[in-house]
Parts: C-alpha cells; sequence; structure tokens
C-alpha cells in the first residue's frame, strides 16, 4: 500500500504541512528567480544628516541634589512655567527638588464643612491644615461638628 510522505508525518492537520511545503517551494523558486536579475551597477551615495534642527533632550541624572543633562537642537524645556536654559555648550543643571514637589489636590463634597481620618478620633474643618493634611483615602466628610461629634470623633482644641 502506498503512503504519501505527508501521511507518514502523521501530523493532526495535514493541511498546515502541504500549505508549509508550498510556501517553501514558492520561495526557494522567487528566490532563485530574483538573483538571475541584475540590477546593473546602481551607484550609492552615502548623504550626511543635516536634521541638527531635531531636538534633543538627554537626562543624564540626578548628582548632589541636582538633575544634569543636556539639550541639543532647537528645543525649549520647561519644568513648571520656568525654561531651562543650557550654558553654552548645552549642558543644564537644576535641583531635583523641584521636579519632586507632589501637588495634591482634593475636591470636597459639595456643603462638607469637617473632616475626620478613618483612623483617628478628632474631627477638623475642611480648611484647617490638620485638615488639609488627612490623607485622601482615609478622609471621612461631615456637614456639621454634630454629625462629626455623632459618628465619635472628638473636637481637636
Amino acid at each position: 500500500m502506498y503512503h504519501s510522505p505527508l501521511m507518514l508525518l502523521r501530523l493532526p492537520n495535514r493541511n498546515i504541512a502541504l500549505a508549509s511545503v508550498l510556501i517553501f517551494v514558492l520561495g526557494y523558486t522567487i528566490g532563485n528567480a530574483t538573483k538571475a536579475y541584475k540590477l546593473g551597477d546602481v551607484p550609492i551615495r552615502l548623504i550626511e544628516n543635516d536634521n541638527n534642527h531635531i531636538g534633543v533632550v538627554e537626562l543624564e541624572g540626578i548628582f548632589d541634589g541636582d538633575l544634569k543633562g543636556s539639550i541639543t537642537g532647537d528645543t525649549r524645556v520647561f519644568l513648571g512655567e520656568n525654561q531651562i536654559i543650557p550654558n553654552t555648550e548645552g549642558e543644564f543643571k537644576v535641583r531635583a527638588d523641584d521636579l519632586f514637589i507632589n501637588y495634591i489636590q482634593i475636591k470636597v463634597p459639595e456643603g462638607m464643612k469637617f473632616v475626620a481620618s478613618k483612623r483617628g478620633k478628632y474631627y477638623y474643618s475642611v480648611t484647617s491644615s490638620a485638615g488639609e493634611g488627612i490623607t485622601p483615602g482615609n478622609r471621612v466628610y461631615f456637614s456639621d461638628a454634630e454629625e462629626a461629634k455623632d459618628a465619635g470623633y472628638l473636637k481637636k482644641n
């Protein structure tokens, strides 16, 4: 009894094997056909890259509390509202502290005048420094002092 080579592979899907063989044969044939075609002597020229107008900002790292880097090309870099101006060699240095200011904006629900921490025992005015210092995830709001007292919080003197 005759067994085709594909049957001897014992692949679960003979169509995949057949397609693979066809792709190989087709690729081999096209590859050999294109080898026979010669483009001739086409000169290749290397052209200097004159795209110096493309700006690059390179951050070297933080050294002794200063962020150091360089700016090349036509680039403007701002830290907040302040522009970073490099020296004549294109290098700059700014205090790294300016980068690490953590601005937290907390929206107090409308009508809420007092706040307490879920972990604390005192309540504060939402505009007090102690009230503003409560971590956003731990905040509990109250519309009046009685509501805070009823929840078990004490007024901080």
